[in-house]
């Protein structure tokens, strides 16, 4: 197992924490002012050397603010804490296993707050989110990015979304806080 906890990243002109491991835990940190994502994870593929999936995976008690502020256009990019799927055009290998985003608060993201892509069995509990989407989504080749949601599921099967709390949303939060696409055996309460 992997343990992350209580570090400070400031003013970084990438990703916060940079989270590429099974069995790992990204906890208690303290996160501002990213370029790109604050907390992001990822799989390499087997062409790279990698699973194409992580597993058991806690990211819980992080503060973050201001993070994502290149308002990056990239699917894989939307979130300010992001689980992802490394490329898009890939098998995903059943996705990720176990992934649990809980007591996390966000302040300030300009879009989405939380992004899961293909992944199965996990639990989004217990985040506050402050402030979030008060600029206008990016564009991608001239084509609007949907970043209107505080939460976003992508490709994830057997999902808990309960407890979390949507506190002073901008302008540009879309009808939904919670947006998904392709999710079976979702269990969700509103935020």
């Amino acid at each position: 197992e992997t343990v992350i906890r209580g570090c400070q990243v400031r003013n970084s002109g990438s990703r916060g924490i940079v989270a590429n491991r099974s069995r790992i835990r990204v906890e208690d940190n303290r996160i501002e002012d990213t370029f790109f994502p604050a907390v992001h994870l990822f799989a390499f593929f087997g062409r790279e050397g990698g699973s194409g999936f992580q597993e058991d995976v806690r990211l819980a008690g992080n503060r973050i603010a201001r993070a994502n502020l290149a308002r990056q256009a990239q699917a894989d990019f939307l979130g300010s804490l992001c689980v992802v799927c490394w490329d898009r055009g890939e098998v995903r290998f059943g996705g990720h296993r176990r992934v649990t985003l809980e007591n996390n608060q966000i302040a300030r993201s300009w879009g989405v707050d939380l992004q899961v892509q293909a992944a199965t069995g996990v639990v989004i509990r217990g985040n506050r989110l402050l402030d979030s989407h008060e600029l206008p989504a990016d564009t991608a080749h001239g084509r609007p990015v949907d970043n209107r949601a505080a939460v976003f599921l992508q490709d994830v099967t057997d999902a808990v979304v309960e407890q979390n709390e949507l506190v002073h949303p901008g302008p540009h939060l879309g009808d939904q806080p919670l947006a998904t696409v392709n999710v079976a055996g979702l269990r969700a309460a509103q935020a």
